[in-house]
């Protein structure tokens, strides 16, 4: 990926934290998640969507929080994340720690009865 759209991605990314309004959409004794309704796009089946990861421990980067853009495809009940930046602090403060590479993971299920499956309906009913 050249410099520039790295530098596009991470100044949109930055803007989203800054400017978003986070729900509050689970929380245990992990983490807190978030989403932000607004940013939600919608493209045929699927949507994507900002979230917030507010992490209760330190990951193996240091990271406290991550910012995930998260594409749902609402047909067939699946996810991938397409981008995400990994923070020192909690609710995307702190110094950047990570990166991902700008490759979308592959769809993974949301699962049954699972905080994600919850998530997929909150998103897809939008």
């Amino acid at each position: 990926m050249s410099k520039q759209i790295a530098l596009t991605i991470l100044i949109a990314l930055a803007s989203v934290g800054a400017h978003a309004e986070w729900v509050l959409v689970n929380e245990n004794d992990q983490l807190r998640s978030y989403l932000d309704f607004a940013s939600a796009r919608k493209e045929g089946d699927l949507r994507r969507v900002w979230g917030l990861e507010d992490f209760k421990r330190p990951g193996p980067h240091g990271e406290l929080s991550a910012l995930v853009l998260t594409e749902w495809d609402c047909t067939h009940g699946r996810r991938r994340f397409l981008s995400s930046m990994l923070f020192s602090s909690a609710m995307t403060k702190g110094t950047l720690v990570g990166q991902s590479n700008g490759k979308a993971t592959d769809w993974d299920s949301a699962g049954a009865h699972t905080f994600s499956e919850r998530v997929e309906q909150a998103v897809c009913s939008r």
